[in-house]
């Protein structure tokens, strides 16, 4: 945020009481250079880097390089990452390594942002701060050890033990209560050892520096500096820099008159701040907001001012240098002082002032708040189902660099939101509308990657759209069908609610086996044209299934319950005096609700388990905010100051009862006024039925709607029981662990002082019960009276305080929101038991993939068979927090990769697509449960045998950087001296893959599998609808090209490629992928022929018929190949690999063979069929059977190398030469058969298509004839692609802000 917490008024005189110190040793102060750059907040990423960004890191690598003694601290990754990667110069590079090898350029915390640390969830921290971490590890070799989190809007308890997990030695803080940290100041407590988790206790403990009231800048507003104090360089200027350098307020130089009074005015508050520390090592932050830009003019000023403080270090009492914060933290540990100790507490809730309590940004925006935590959950997915493909299916037909691509974007864009005035909502509008873009359309492309996982055939068999073992028959039949894939992202077996909205009264569901699935179809709340179907869905753990839905009009026997509902008129809330007499009860086998006819409102919940009713309402509160400054104290983005007590929101409430068999429905529609013509809020609740032993009803899934809200209104859901609870609230700090919140009383603000962060989970309890509210999005929450739980769910505020106005900070939110909550009520074990599990599963609903619209029913069916997917599960208090392809590419070995990144050998390797990263986490709190809470012991390589064979397992960091077996951290002596080692229990030998894991521990795996690899035809090609040509890559060497030979109307599809080529040889190269890179050109078989020089194996010499055309076969004479030993010469040309793949000669296409060798070192090209007809157009003898063909484009390759030439010039060649008459464009796309693609191939296909001709248009030389060809084909191949895409989404849902989707988990919420 660009805030200084506090505005220090400084004169160069005075203070000299204020600034005694007890230590008799001169203060050592450390001066670190930083600058706060903001991932968001006021500005765009865009604008931000444009108007100073960059030329932080710019300016600030050329000055340090002219001095030695100079230092600087980067802390956001992402702005430093735009930079490496779009302004740096080679110079730049090189120096910046060489700065970072020296230390004099140091990164902290090295996440992607800054992140929030009260809204966040625990996985998209993790996310963040991994993605950091692996960019910096695998570019400079460097593991971030000390954490800067001077923004964030109070320190949670949590971070601390995230850091210590990475390996962090130090942790660094600066939001907490003003009036606390008066008292730390005072008692010299701003330093301590924190034990962030109660169960990790000692194991994870960090040591933490609380930063003093003057925060992360230094003082300003000095009048002798022009009011500019330490900041040379002035205040950064948008959009533009100013062209002549000067920018407003930049403080007056230091010389010979200003040097007194600069060095004294640094000093006397070098000296203040030393009095509130236990050592004379003082850390003195040199920067703020947006500084650094002009690195120049900034140490050019502060280099005399450090020599003259230094040249008087006697007199003065104060040395100064220089200092990253590695180096202040290294003296503080050798002080070797005693430290006290902060248990399992955070600094939650904060504030400033007495009326600034920051505890509105708990529910500020709420739908960028649901649209974050939808795309982690839709990220988490996708990662776990790419993983296990990769694993299973290494040479499978979704190309793994493309996938992968998707997936970073979207890490980046998860990672981008945590920044602490993003996912918090301060942010200006344009801001969290660039996020809300961000998120969007990286999740689009992350439904591609699912799309393509589960709808290309992952091995052999005939080219088929669906994994369903359906095939379409043409007669016309009065049922339509509809297919739908569910995805389980989590390692448990879960039985669950679908609903899936139709367009039809009545529906039947099957599942992968044929077996008809419980199901019930009613009305949907949203609109008359539509329907619900619920379908109880049973889901192994990481595990896919397929569904038939089968649609028919009313009237037609099925077995899906059609339930039907009862509607009850509007009630007034004025004058209720009687109520509780006329009661109607829902039931389900764990509860009974029951509705007060007289007021259309929940009266009371008995849990039926334990046999105890507890009396409990639900309604809207409104708390009104005050928009005028000079009126009293306001409510904004940050702060809630509610103008008094809330009042009831509604004026009357109708309601509307849909008792089913799968789940009963409760609507609830709620009015401000009696006679309003629409609705307010609603509440919809779910109660849903038990499934065997699966106790779905323990929870009642409830969605709400609310706004657009009045101005200046802050609507929260007060949730009234008879517990007797004294006002004490249970929050979640970023799902991790809980926190007590005893109600407390403060001389002011007491009410917004009261209210905190909720991310998954907050409960109220007493002694016999407990009543468990689970979210899908961080919310704020409070007990502000006994028995009594608030969610703030929504706010929309406006005042005039000319900050917010200037900077539109005034979150004037005029959006619908439509959160979830999950609530139990249950004895205190019981709901211990399932809070956790439950709360992971709100927050990883499966994934529903709708994968056709309702058509004519596919009558013809080949077996069925069960989902190829395997299920992984693990123990219930287990939870699978990671399992991804990171791809960063490093090696294990720490001095091996320094010698690799220190080399002067280019260093932008391949991903790594073989490393798997895997996070497991135990859910319980020691003590919290008899037996959840107990250590667990698992054999990984048994648990993941569904995925692979394990071959390697080795434990890292949290965020994979560090061998656990090397990692060090420092010791810090407390008061009580506990013992810090974290003895790791994992046995070795036979045992190595055997883990334990204790209560709340996180542990961190990379993970090798041993390959599998699948030899024979792989028949998925998504470069088909070229008009001329059809490319199929064989391994990473071969190429077969299929070109027409005469143009006449030939259809991409009529291809029939020698199918000879799909047979692997045992002494085949052992290549591990087979994806398109930016110079190959389609999907194709794995396998491979012997190179050159190698004997052929044993080939499978059965004819193998194309299934597209009966009529053509493969021949597949043996015959032996030329051999080339070790002895042969240089300049022979190498035969062709193998004829025994020569095609018969076809109608109307000729097959060639592009390989490009890594022993030649240059490409080569062969004809497969049809020689003699080239032989008589060309006229020449050059084209010899068995020899490489003399092409124009592989000479220029051999002299002016690959840049200049590309494959797309060797296959233009060919089809030019091949085809006749000579084409005009050769790659030319045939958009009638494209067109004509089943939805989801289609969409692929334009895809794959777009990608190469884009690239093309970049790369390729213009000069060439067919180019402006080329070009024009972009533009239609463009908007199909993005019909095609849309067409999905619209079976999948809208994807509009606030939209409700038309497929979603039994709680739907609204999407992007």
């Amino acid at each position: 945020m660009g805030v200084l917490t506090v505005l220090v008024l400084f004169l160069y005189y005075g203070y000299s009481q204020a600034t005694k110190t007890n230590n008799k040793e001169p203060v050592q102060a450390f001066v670190i250079p930083h600058s706060h750059m903001d991932v968001g907040w006021v500005y765009t990423i865009q604008e931000s880097m444009h108007a100073y960004a960059a030329n932080v890191y710019t300016s600030v690598t050329e000055e340090l390089s002219r001095a030695k003694h100079r230092r600087f601290i980067a802390v956001e990754q992402e702005f430093f990452r735009l930079w490496w990667d779009t302004v740096a110069t080679a110079a730049h590079k090189k120096q910046v390594r060489q700065l970072v090898k020296e230390g004099r350029l140091e990164f902290v915390i090295g996440g992607q942002v800054m992140h929030d640390e009260a809204v966040t969830d625990l996985d998209d921290e993790i996310l963040q701060l991994t993605e950091g971490h692996g960019f910096l590890y695998e570019t400079f070799g460097v593991r971030p050890q000390f954490s800067w989190q001077v923004d964030p809007f109070g320190a949670s308890a949590t971070t601390p033990v995230l850091f210590a997990l990475a390996g962090f030695n130090a942790h660094l803080i600066s939001r907490v209560d003003y009036d606390l940290k008066d008292a730390m100041q005072k008692n010299k407590e701003l330093q301590f050892v924190w034990r962030g988790s109660s169960s990790l206790s000692e194991r994870q403990q960090i040591f933490t520096h609380t930063m003093d009231q003057f925060s992360y800048c230094t003082p300003s507003h000095l009048p002798f500096s022009n009011s500019s104090g330490f900041y040379w360089n002035g205040v950064a200027v948008f959009p533009d820099p100013p062209k002549n350098g000067l920018y407003p307020n930049m403080s007056l130089p230091v010389d010979k008159e200003t040097l007194p009074a600069y060095a004294r005015t640094m000093v006397e508050n070098i000296k203040r701040r030393a009095a509130w520390f236990q050592t004379n090592h003082v850390l003195w932050p040199w920067g703020c907001d947006k500084q650094f830009y002009n690195a120049s003019v900034q140490f050019s000023n502060m280099d005399p001012l450090l020599d003259y403080i230094n040249q008087n270090r006697n007199e003065l009492g104060v040395s100064v240098q220089y200092a990253t914060l590695s180096q202040y933290f290294q003296n503080v540990h050798q002080s070797d002082s005693t430290w006290g100790v902060r248990g399992s507490r955070d600094f939650l809730p904060y504030s400033t002032e007495p009326h600034q309590a920051w505890t509105g940004f708990y529910a500020s925006r709420n739908v960028l708040k649901g649209v974050a935590r939808q795309a982690s959950s839709r990220l988490h997915a996708v990662e776990t189902l790419f993983a296990r493909y990769r694993v299973r299916f290494p040479d499978g037909p979704v190309a793994k660099d493309w996938a992968l691509n998707r997936l970073r974007a979207l890490r980046w864009a998860v990672s981008e939101v945590q920044h602490h005035d993003g996912i918090t909502g301060t942010e200006s509008p344009k801001v969290a509308d660039m996020y809300l873009q961000h998120l969007v359309q990286a999740m689009m492309g992350v439904e591609e990657v699912l799309a393509a996982l589960f709808l290309l055939p992952h091995r052999l068999g005939p080219p088929g759209l669906l994994p369903l073992r359906y095939r379409r028959k043409g007669a016309h039949h009065q049922t339509l069908e509809q297919h739908v894939i569910m995805y389980n992202p989590l390692a448990w077996n879960i039985t669950t609610v679908i609903n899936v909205t139709v367009t039809f009264p009545m529906a039947t569901v099957f599942d992968d086996d044929g077996q008809p699935v419980p199901a019930q179809i009613q009305r949907s709340a949203e609109s008359n044209a539509t329907y619900d179907l619920f379908i109880v869905a049973e889901l192994g753990g990481l595990q896919h299934r397929n569904y038939l839905i089968k649609f028919s009009r009313k009237g037609k026997r099925v077995t899906t319950y059609e339930a039907r509902g009862v509607s009850f008129e509007r009630r007034s809330v004025r004058g209720r005096s009687k109520t509780g007499k006329r009661l109607l009860p829902v039931l389900n086998r764990c509860y009974k609700l029951m509705f007060d006819q007289e007021t259309n409102l929940l009266h009371s919940v008995t849990d039926r388990l334990e046999k105890r009713r507890v009396r409990m309402t639900q309604d809207f509160w409104e708390y009104k905010a005050n928009g005028d400054v000079n009126a009293g104290p306001i409510s904004d983005n940050y702060i809630f100051t509610a103008n008094g007590s809330a009042v009831r929101a509604y004026g009357a409430v109708k309601m509307e009862i849909i008792p089913g068999k799968i789940v009963s429905e409760i609507r609830q529609y709620f009015y401000r006024e009696e006679g309003d013509e629409d609705y307010a809020y609603s509440i919809t609740t779910r109660v849903p039925e038990c499934f065997g032993s699966r106790l779905l009803c323990h929870r009642l899934e409830q969605t709400y709607s609310l706004g657009p809200l009045r101005v200046n209104t802050e609507v929260a859901l007060r949730t009234s029981t008879t517990l007797r609870t004294n006002r004490t609230l249970y929050t979640d700090d970023n799902g991790y662990q809980m926190m007590k919140r005893p109600y407390r009383k403060f001389t002011n603000n007491t009410l917004a002082r009261n209210f905190f962060p909720m991310v998954r989970t907050a409960f109220i309890q007493d002694d016999l019960s407990r009543l468990v509210l689970l979210s899908d999005r961080a919310h704020g929450v409070s007990s502000q009276s006994n028995g009594h739980v608030e969610v703030m769910l929504h706010r929309r505020l406006w005042n005039n305080l000319p900050w917010n106005v200037g900077y539109n900070l005034t979150l004037n939110d005029s959006s619908v929101v439509r959160p979830t909550l999950w609530l139990m009520l249950g004895s205190i074990s019981t709901t211990t038991r399932l809070y956790q599990r439950e709360a992971i599963q709100l927050q990883h609903r499966p994934v529903v993939m709708p994968i056709d619209q309702p058509a004519e029913a596919w009558l013809e069916k080949e077996p069925r068979r069960a989902s190829p997917m395997r299920p992984v599960v693990l123990p219930p208090n287990l939870h699978l927090l990671s399992l991804s392809v990171p791809g960063w590419n490093y090696s294990s070995n720490h001095d091996v990769h320094l010698r690799h990144v220190h080399s002067d050998k280019e260093l932008r390797s391949e991903p790594d697509y073989d490393r798997v990263l895997l996070r497991i986490m135990h859910l319980f709190e020691e003590g919290e449960d008899p037996d959840l809470s107990k250590p667990v012991s698992i054999n990984l390589k048994e648990v993941l045998r569904c995925i692979g064979e394990v071959r390697v397992l080795e434990e890292r960091s949290l965020t994979g950087t560090w061998d656990v077996a090397t990692l060090q951290r420092w010791k810090w002596k407390t008061a009580d001296d506990m013992e810090t080692e974290n003895k790791r229990r994992r046995s070795g030998g036979d045992g190595a893959f055997n883990v334990t894991i204790s209560p709340k521990e996180i542990r961190t795996f990379f993970v090798h599998f041993n390959s599998i690899r699948f030899n024979g035809p792989n028949t998925i090609n998504i470069h088909t609808g070229f008009k001329y040509f059809q490319p199929w890559l064989r391994g990473k060497e071969e190429l077969l090209l299929t070109v027409v030979n005469e143009d006449l109307g030939w259809r991409s599809p009529g291809f029939a490629v020698s199918r000879a080529s799909s047979y692997s040889s045992t002494s085949s190269c052992n290549s591990s992928d087979v994806s398109p890179s930016s110079s190959s050109l389609s999907l194709a078989s794995r396998t491979s022929s012997p190179l050159p020089g190698e004997p052929p194996g044993p080939r499978d010499h059965q004819d193998h018929q194309d299934p597209r055309d009966p009529q053509l076969h493969t021949h597949t004479k043996p015959q032996s190949q030329t051999g080339r030993g070790p002895g042969s010469e240089e300049h022979l040309l190498p035969a062709s690999p193998s004829e025994r793949e020569m095609a018969v000669p076809e109608v109307n296409c000729t097959l060639f063979l592009l390989a490009g060798y890594a022993k030649y070192g240059r490409p080569y090209a062969w004809i497969r069929s049809n020689h003699e007809r080239l032989v008589n157009i060309g006229g020449t003898d050059s084209m010899v059977k068995d020899t490489p063909m003399k092409l124009k484009s592989i000479t220029d390759w051999q002299t002016r190398g690959n840049e200049g030439v590309r494959v797309w010039d060797v296959v233009s060649e060919l089809v030019c030469l091949c085809t006749v008459p000579s084409p005009s464009n050769p790659f030319a796309l045939d958009m009638r058969y494209v067109k004509r693609l089943p939805l989801p191939e289609r969409f692929l296909v334009t895809g794959a298509l777009l990608h190469f001709l884009e690239t093309y248009v970049v790369y390729g030389n213009q000069d060439e004839l067919h180019y402006d060809k080329v070009v024009e084909e972009v533009k239609p191949l463009r908007r199909l692609h993005v019909q095609s895409l849309l067409e999905l989404q619209r079976l999948q849902g809208s994807t509009r802000p606030g939209s409700r989707p038309t497929m979603h988990h039994s709680t739907g919420a609204e999407s992007p």
